[in-house]
This record gives structure tokens, C-alpha cells and sequence, in this order.
């Protein structure tokens, strides 16, 4: 059994083989030989070997789209991918079988059921107007992601109930959150927000149906009808939730479900795909558009902001070229087999594949002819102009290329002298329309033309030969080599820099006033009347010292390309430098083109678009391999009508102008996450959080995929406006913040401009810890006075007590001193009284007496308290100076005086019995020892809040006193005066007031001792309320 079908399976593939190779080849054969049967024999060989050269000529190929694949290799969670959607931050989402993908072009952020997705199979995926992104699931259930999470729906049971597991095609949700669904073989119905379902077509219906639903303003929906293995097939449009008259679809023969896209072409106008078929809705009537093209079943249709159709289908990707379907054909972008594709908001291609991952082409319009196509690797040495054909030199086996409406054809070039080149090296044209070929054997440089063949003169070169050639009017042509520069006639090659010795030349240019330049690898040279100058500016004399790879003229400008400064354009007032400082990709330019005011400047790190304005001011765009180039070198550049060329080693790329302009829009900045102390947060404008909660990690997007090249962004977090920008190339940037309010900003650098494309600001208000805030700080301030005013409260109470207690002790060594002088009053009177009762003058005892017991009860009344009134001091006095003229028999007399009219006697307080010791000291040492009549004079007067107090008497002196004392030798001390100095001593301490007594002899006329003045300065009190 095995063996018999091991032996048809190989009769059934040879069968194949001769089908599809062999008998193709059998027929062309057999057709050649008939035609040649129509000439004689000798011609038959010559028309064999031109048949032969004809099919040689024509092999074409064609151009092959830039496609980046995405695998799981690079993040995506599975091969096998069902669509693709882009929302409204910019984000690609992808429905795989293993969950879905959210991709901003530099990683995948992948969620599957353990992120909260209902099932990780993906159908299709659609974005509401609140940006809540749903996903259809193979189970039925919906799901959608918002705030960085996924959310299930929540009337996922009513349309399990319905749906039979039926995949879901498509949905809506309107203003009021009614959802709109429609089903693989099941009949549409809408959802509205309390779960109530309403059925939208009418219940006695046909059961295998398939349903596309067209959001529009008004709702549009499409629905396929027919019965299984039934080759009849009917469409139903429902405008408005009402039902259009069914139509039969022409030439839909299917005996199974058909798939059904429709696209709205305009208002009231959609194409319809039905598997393979087109056909054409207009005012409510459906016609088939007969297609030549057989593309396979269209699994999925897209129409870009172009107007540009793209069919996904089996076998490959199809769009059309402009929306005249019906006379244009598709034109093949990819054969790989697709399942969806989508047009980005940047004209990104995006195809899903269900066995090879996803596929991106970021370069539509930018065309690539790549080595192995046609060509071999590493052997494009040249790219001219010839017509309307750009003219490929293949090095290898001496063949070139010509290209026209994107195809390739291989041309062999034939020489009557066999193996003439070992290496072509130059193709172009000259001025009398002759293709000029140049290459080189051994040490020979050959110069040959298209139809003619010669050898000119031969020199010795080392090394490869670099050629730069020069067309110019009168049909000659320079050579600039490494050699030097040689001029090319018709039949001959003359070497015009040998005499000179300007070897290692690079290139050559013919300016408008026919001054030959030519450019060396140490400088700039000029070639005029049959003389070689090394060229010096008059301002900048160092001008070129560099190796010139380009010369060419603008705007009286001559404008060099270096391997070293970039590009300097100059003439003899002026100098200007376009290098890497000023904006270039690179300071490697390789060759320059000039296309009105746009000059294109080839580097080794990528093209540059320069654009000069009226003012003399240029900006540059740049693109590089992630622009859609085949390589960042760009040798040489250029434009035949709308198509810019570009040779470079990898291979050609034609690049039509409208695709040349930079892609980016103004895209947004997305924030994934803003995690707080390690806890997400949801996105707001503004955030206001504890001191506590400084530390912020934000993850940041911005979905851009035509820049492959790391990402940048710059961002500063400050209260002021000046503050410092940090760069970065991590998604994840993490901040700590002061208190107070700070702004973080983030901004995208664009890689073609380098400035910032887009902008995201985010407040945080940081609160102050609770030890900055105004109310602990008043606390703070209140609590310091409260804690100042206790604290000085309690050191003055301190020091009141303190001098409470000096002046206890000062009162109670007053009173000790006072109790002292007192027996001294006593033991004096008592003697007086004594002496009087021994004489028996009882009538001056009496009055002695008498005067005393008052004087006593005067000083019992004031024995307790410290002061006195003024009053109350003088009527003591009186009483004692009366009691001592007594006891001296009227030997002196007294006075007391009180200066000032405004003393108020009795509401001045003093030191109590201050005044009493001075006097009894003037009367029993200076008046009691005068042989005269003695005075004495007792005064009372206020300065300065001073009250001076004196005691005049017209005694012996203190001199003779003390004299009369010694002599007498009665040992008998004073006690009175040095009790009083005491007291001052004391009252000094206490009150740190400065009481002082002075002591001034008195002289008559004849400096004879007349008496003593004593005058005690002591502080009083005023109380004014004392009656």
C-alpha cells in the first residue's frame, strides 16, 4: 500500500515538473526551429546567435521593498499574528494567538490573561472614542484596556448566551455606550449600558451569513446572506438600523462562507471585496468589476491617507497606485502572505502573518535594487544618465545594467579584442551622445566607447585606481586619477599634470568662467591657460588643507565637499562652513548634487537635505538606514525627473521626491506608568502628594518607528524655568523631588532635526514635611515667646527673690546696725538725764524727759520700716538737735533748710535715721568741744532726682577733734558715722544705686579749722498717693 503511493506521488511530481518546466521549453524550441526553417541554411546560424543576444538583453528585475520583520527574537509573544491596529497615542497593537502586543517601536509590552486579558487569542482590536482599546477574543468575551490596565466587559454573558462561540468580526460603541457587535455567522445586535440587547436585522433569516460593521456617523453596516453549499449569495446594507432591499452579489459562486471586506470609497460609494471579487456599491445598486489579477482571497483591506487601496491576501500584499479601480491594475508590493495590514499615521506599511510574525516597511516610494538581484555584491562602482535610464556598470564579466519603470535590464557588453577589462571602473556619457566606458588591466587604464573599441596610451598606476571624470562642450572629457588629471580626446589620453607632478587627484569641475578646479587629498587646485596654481584665499589662507572628494558651482558660490570639514562653499569675499558643528550628519561628504535651491550632500553616515532660503539661511533634513536607505554611505547622487538615484555599496536606491520629506508628525508623549514609592498612580495633569512620597519613577513612550536608532530624550524637573536638561536614551527615568511645586518636562529630540518634536509636562506638588509648614512654624514661634516669657518670668522672679532675700538680709543687718545705734541714742540720753537729776535741775529733767519719750516713740513708730518721709526724718531731728541743746545748755543753735518749692515732704520716702548720725556727730565732735556759740545747719535739696543732704556745723574741725580725743585718751570710738557708711554700703549693694557721703573741712579767712559739712547723696522714692 505505501509503496504503491510512494510510486504515484512521483509519477504525480514529474508530472508537474514537465507541465510547468518542460514543456515550456519543448514549445520554444520547437517554435524557433519552425521560424528559422523559414530562411536559408546560412542564415539560420545568425539569426540563432541574434535570437540568443535578444534574450540575453531583455532579463528584467525588479525592485524589492525594505521590509523589518518582527519575531518573537525580538519581543513579539508568537508568529502566528491576526491583526494589526494603531490607537490614538500612536501605539501598534498586535492580536496574536498568545496574547496581544502593545510595540512603540523600540520594545514590546506584552499582555496575556494574567495581565487580565479574557482570552489570548486576538482577532481584531478597535479603539472607542473615550481611547479605551478593545480587544475580540476566539471565546466571545471583550475586554479592554484603559489607565494601563485590562477590564473585562461586563455583559460578557449575554454575548456568550448569543454569540454559540461564533467569533466576533467587528464592533462600535456610540456617545452612549451602546455597543454594537457583529458576528461570524450570526446575526448582528447592540448592547446598550443597563445590558439590555436589541436585535438589529430581522430574525427569519438565512443562517450562515457574515456581517463587516462600518463605523460612520450614522452607523453602516454590511451583512452576507446565503445558504451553505449554496452557490447564490445576497448583501444587505443597513443604513440607519434600517434594513436595504437585499441585493444578489453577480458572479459569487461560493459553496462555502465567502469573506467580505468593504471600504468606503465616498459618500454613498464602497468597494466590496468578496474573496477574490471587487465589486462597486452606488445608490444602493452593486456591480462587478471584472479584475485581470489574480491575487488570491483578500483577507483584509485598508485605504491610507492617500487614497491608496491595500489588499492583504494569500498571496501577498496588492494597493493601488491611485483610487481609478476600475481601469488600474494592483501593482505587487510584497508576496508575502498576509492575514491583515495596516497604514500607519507616519505611511509605515505594517503586514501580520500567521506563521512569520509581523512585518514592517517604514520606506513606501523608496525603491532598492539590491546586489543578488541581478547584481552581484560590492560590484556597482558607477550611476549615470542616459535619457530617461540611470545606467548601472557591473564590474563582474563586463556587464551593465540600465533601469527604466522600476525594472532592470542586463546588457552585455561585446568586444572584439577578448577580455579587454579585468575591472570596469566608469560609466557616462558624453556631450556627443557617445557611452564612455572606463576600466583597467594589470597596470593599463583603457578608455572604450559603446560602439567603437580603442586603446589609448597607457601609464603605470599603484594600487585601485579611484576615476572621477569631467564632460565638457567641446566634446573632451578629464580624467582626475590618482596619477594626476588627464585630458580625453577622441583618440587619444594626455596626461596634463605630469611635468607638474599633481598626483593623487580626486576630482575634477569646470566652472562658468571655464576655470578648471581640480581636488586633491592635501588641497584645492586650479588649472588656467596651460598653468597648474595651488589655490590660497586672500582672507583665510588655510582654507583648504583637506582631502576634496566633490566639486561643484551655485549661486556664485564654489562649493567643495571634504572628507574632513564637511562642506565649504566659498568665493573671494566670503567663506561658509556646512559641517557635523553646524548640523551635517557627517564630516565625511562623499559627492554633492545641486536641485534649485536644494542641494543633496552625500556622506558616509547618510543622505542630507539642504534647503536655502531667500535670506541666505539653510536648514538640513538628514536620513540614514532608518529612513528606508540600503546604506548609510551615499557615493553618488542623481535626479532624473521626479526619482532621486543613490549608488552605494550595498546597492541602488530610487527615491521619489514626495517620499524624500521627513516622516514624522507631531506625535505624543505617552506616560505607561507613574509609580509613587514603588505604587502606580493614575495619569493626571497634576499631582499632589506628602513629603513622603518624593520619589517618582515614570515610564515613558513615544512611538516612532521610521528612527531605529536609540531613542533620546532630554527632560529637567524644577520650580524655576532655568534649570538644568538631562538627557537620556532609558525609557524609565527615575526623579526625587524638593517640596514645593515642581514641573517635570520631557521632551523627544527628532533624529532628523535633532530639536524637540514633542513636549509632556507633569506638575507634582510635593507638601512641606510638618516641620516647614506655616502652622508648626507659628507653633514653633508661639511656643519659643511663650517658653522666652516663662523663662524670663522665671529669671526675674529668680532675681526679685534673690534681691528679696539681699534685701532681708541687708534690712536685717540694718536693723542689726539700727538696733546697735539705738543703745548708743539710749546710753547717750540716759547720761544727759543722769547728769541732770545730780545737779537736782528737776525742772530740766523734766523737760529732758519729756522731749525724749517723744523722740522715743517717733523712732518705735518708724523702727520697722526701711524709709521714712522726709516729714517724718525732720521732726526726728528736731526732736533730737532740742534733746542735745538741752544737754549742752543752749551752746549752739540749728536750723533746717528745704530747697525747692515743689519738695513735697511727705510723699518722699528715704532711708530711715540717715540724717540722725551725721548731726549727733557734728554736735559731740565739733560743736560740744567749741568754746563758743556753735551753729548748725541742716539742708534738704533735690538734683537730678537726687536728694543731697547736708550737715554744716561751725565746730573745732575733724583735726582738732581728733586731736582733743587723743589727748584725753578716752578710747571711745564713733560709732554713729561708721554705722552710716555701713548702711550706704549696704543700700549700694542691694538697690545698685550709688549713695555716697563727702566730707569737706571748713577754713575761715586765716585757713583756721571753722567747722565740718558733711553731704550724703542717696536716690529717694516718690509715691505720690502718701497723705
Amino acid at each position: 500500500m505505501n509503496k504503491a503511493f510512494y510510486v504515484i506521488s512521483v509519477n504525480v511530481f514529474f508530472m508537474k515538473i514537465s507541465r510547468i518546466i518542460i514543456l515550456p521549453i519543448v514549445k520554444f524550441i520547437i517554435f524557433v526551429k519552425l521560424l528559422l526553417s523559414l530562411f536559408p541554411k546560412k542564415m539560420q546560424k545568425f539569426f540563432t546567435v541574434i535570437i540568443i543576444f535578444i534574450c540575453a538583453q531583455f532579463n528584467y528585475y525588479g525592485q524589492e521593498p525594505k521590509l523589518i520583520q518582527y519575531t518573537p527574537e525580538n519581543g513579539l509573544p508568537s508568529y502566528e499574528t491576526y491583526c494589526v491596529f494603531q490607537d490614538s497615542k500612536g501605539f501598534i497593537w498586535i492580536g496574536t494567538d498568545a496574547g496581544v502586543s502593545r510595540f512603540d517601536g523600540n520594545e514590546f509590552e506584552n499582555f496575556t490573561t494574567s495581565d487580565g486579558l479574557t482570552d489570548n487569542t486576538v482577532f481584531n482590536i478597535y479603539e472607542d472614542k473615550k481611547g479605551r482599546i478593545w480587544f475580540c477574543t476566539f471565546n466571545c468575551k471583550l475586554c479592554y484596556f484603559y489607565n494601563e490596565k485590562i477590564y473585562p466587559y461586563r455583559y460578557n454573558n449575554q454575548i456568550i448566551s448569543i454569540a454559540y462561540n461564533k467569533f466576533i468580526k467587528s464592533i462600535f460603541i456610540d456617545n452612549n455606550e451602546t455597543l454594537y457587535i457583529s458576528f461570524f455567522r450570526r446575526t448582528p445586535f447592540s448592547i446598550d449600558k443597563y445590558g439590555n440587547i436589541s436585535y438589529m436585522l430581522p430574525a427569519k433569516l438565512p443562517l450562515y451569513r457574515n456581517f463587516f460593521l462600518i463605523e460612520m456617523q450614522d452607523f453602516f453596516f454590511s451583512g452576507l446572506f446565503g445558504e451553505l453549499f449554496s452557490n447564490e449569495w445576497s448583501i444587505y446594507f443597513f443604513n440607519k438600523r434600517q434594513l436595504i432591499v437585499p441585493q444578489a452579489i453577480p458572479q459569487c459562486n461560493k459553496f462555502y462562507i465567502p469573506r467580505i471586506n468593504v471600504i468606503k470609497n465616498s459618500e454613498n460609494e464602497y468597494f466590496i471585496f468578496i474573496d477574490n471579487n471587487l465589486y462597486y456599491f452606488l445608490n444602493n445598486k452593486i456591480s462587478f468589476i471584472p479584475k485581470k489579477t489574480k491575487f488570491g482571497k483578500i483577507v483584509s483591506v485598508f485605504k491610507d491617507k492617500n487614497n491608496i487601496i491595500w489588499l492583504a491576501t494569500e498571496k501577498g500584499v496588492f494597493y493601488y497606485p491611485n483610487t481609478d479601480i476600475f481601469n488600474a491594475e494592483p501593482l505587487l508590493f510584497t508576496s508575502i502572505p498576509a492575514s491583515s495590514i495596516l497604514i500607519d499615521f507616519d505611511n509605515n506599511i505594517w503586514i501580520t502573518t500567521l506563521n512569520k510574525g509581523i512585518f514592517l516597511c517604514n520606506s513606501f516610494g523608496i525603491y532598492s535594487y539590491l546586489p543578488g538581484k541581478g547584481l552581484l555584491l560590492d560590484d556597482i562602482t558607477d550611476i549615470t544618465q542616459f535619457n530617461d535610464s540611470i545606467l548601472l556598470l557591473q564590474t563582474n564579466d563586463n556587464y551593465f545594467f540600465s533601469l527604466y519603470k522600476y525594472a532592470l535590464k542586463k546588457n552585455a557588453i561585446n568586444y572584439t579584442q577578448s577580455n579587454l577589462f579585468h575591472r570596469p571602473l566608469l560609466i557616462f556619457k558624453t556631450p556627443n551622445n557617445k557611452l564612455l566606458n572606463i576600466g583597467y588591466k594589470g597596470d593599463k587604464v583603457f578608455l572604450h566607447t559603446y560602439k567603437n573599441e580603442f586603446l589609448v596610451n597607457t601609464f603605470f598606476f599603484e594600487g585601485h585606481p579611484k576615476v572621477m571624470c569631467l564632460r565638457k562642450s567641446d566634446s573632451t572629457v578629464y580624467i582626475a586619477h590618482h596619477n594626476g588629471i588627464f585630458h580625453v580626446s577622441e583618440s587619444k589620453i594626455t596626461n596634463l599634470t605630469k611635468k607638474f607632478k599633481l598626483f593623487r587627484t580626486t576630482t575634477v569641475y569646470e566652472d562658468s568662467k571655464s576655470i578648471l578646479w581640480i581636488g586633491r587629498r592635501n588641497g584645492l587646485w586650479y588649472y588656467n591657460q596651460k598653468e597648474f596654481y595651488k589655490y590660497v584665499h586672500k582672507k583665510f589662507l588655510n582654507l583648504f588643507l583637506y582631502n576634496i572628494t566633490d566639486i561643484k558651482e551655485y549661486n556664485n558660490l564654489l562649493w567643495i565637499a571634504t572628507r574632513d570639514e564637511g562642506i565649504i562653499a566659498f568665493n573671494e569675499d566670503s567663506v561658509i562652513y556646512i559641517n557635523k558643528r553646524k548640523g551635517l550628519s557627517s564630516d565625511q561628504c562623499n559627492t554633492l548634487f545641486f536641485d534649485a535651491d536644494t542641494l543633496w550632500a552625500g556622506t558616509n553616515n547618510g543622505l542630507n537635505k539642504i534647503i536655502f532660503s531667500k535670506e541666505k539661511k539653510y536648514s538640513i533634513e538628514k536620513y540614514c538606514t532608518s529612513s528606508g536607505l540600503l546604506s548609510a554611505q551615499i557615493q553618488k547622487i542623481i535626479k532624473i525627473k521626479a526619482y532621486l538615484y543613490l549608488n552605494t555599496p550595498t546597492g541602488i536606491n530610487a527615491i521619489h521626491s514626495s517620499c524624500i520629506t521627513p516622516k514624522f508628525r507631531d506625535r505624543k508623549l505617552s506616560i505607561n506608568y507613574i509609580k509613587v514609592n514603588d505604587k502606580s498612580l493614575p495619569e493626571k495633569k497634576i499631582y499632589e502628594l506628602d513629603n513622603n512620597e518624593n520619589k517618582i519613577q515614570l515610564k515613558i513612550s513615544y512611538p516612532t518607528f521610521n528612527n531605529f536608532e536609540k531613542q533620546k530624550f532630554r527632560y529637567k524637573y524644577d520650580t524655576s524655568n532655568a534649570s538644568q536638561w538631562f538627557e537620556t536614551e532609558s525609557r524609565i527615568i527615575n526623579i526625587q523631588l524638593l517640596p514645593g511645586h515642581n514641573v517635570f518636562t520631557i521632551q523627544a529630540i527628532n533624529p532628523v532635526t535633532e530639536q524637540p518634536e514633542a513636549t509632556k509636562s507633569i506638575s507634582f506638588i510635593i507638601s512641606k514635611p510638618y516641620w516647614q509648614k506655616v502652622w508648626f512654624i507659628v507653633l514653633i514661634v508661639c511656643f519659643s515667646i511663650l517658653l522666652s516669657f516663662f523663662y524670663v518670668l522665671y529669671y526675674r522672679n529668680k532675681i526679685k527673690r534673690k534681691a528679696e532675700i539681699r534685701s532681708m538680709i541687708a534690712e536685717a543687718e540694718i536693723k542689726a546696725l539700727r538696733s546697735r545705734m539705738n543703745p548708743h541714742f539710749l546710753f547717750n540720753a540716759l547720761s544727759s538725764i543722769q547728769r541732770f537729776i545730780l545737779s537736782q535741775n528737776t525742772s530740766e529733767a523734766d523737760k529732758y524727759f519729756s522731749k525724749f519719750t517723744k523722740l522715743i516713740r517717733l523712732m518705735l513708730d518708724t523702727s520697722e520700716r526701711g524709709t521714712i518721709t522726709l516729714e517724718a526724718e525732720i521732726e526726728i531731728l528736731n526732736n533730737y538737735i532740742e534733746i542735745e541743746q538741752l544737754r549742752l545748755n543752749n551752746k549752739f543753735s540749728f536750723n533746717i533748710l528745704i530747697k525747692g518749692e515743689n519738695i513735697q515732704k511727705n510723699k518722699i520716702e528715704i532711708p530711715s535715721m540717715m540724717v540722725q548720725p551725721l548731726v549727733e556727730n557734728a554736735i559731740w565732735h565739733g560743736l560740744s568741744k567749741k568754746t563758743g556759740q556753735g551753729h548748725l545747719s541742716i539742708t534738704f535739696q533735690i538734683k537730678n532726682k537726687i536728694l543731697a543732704i547736708s550737715v554744716e556745723d561751725n565746730g573745732v574741725g575733724r583735726d582738732k577733734a581728733m586731736e582733743i580725743k587723743e589727748r584725753n585718751k578716752t578710747g571711745k570710738k564713733s560709732l554713729s558715722l561708721d554705722i552710716l557708711q555701713k548702711r550706704l554700703q549696704i543700700f549700694n549693694d542691694v538697690t545698685k544705686m550709688k549713695n555716697k557721703i563727702i566730707f569737706v573741712d571748713l577754713f575761715d579767712e586765716h585757713k583756721n579749722p571753722s567747722g565740718t559739712k558733711v553731704t550724703v547723696l542717696t536716690y529717694y522714692k516718690f509715691y505720690p498717693n502718701n497723705e
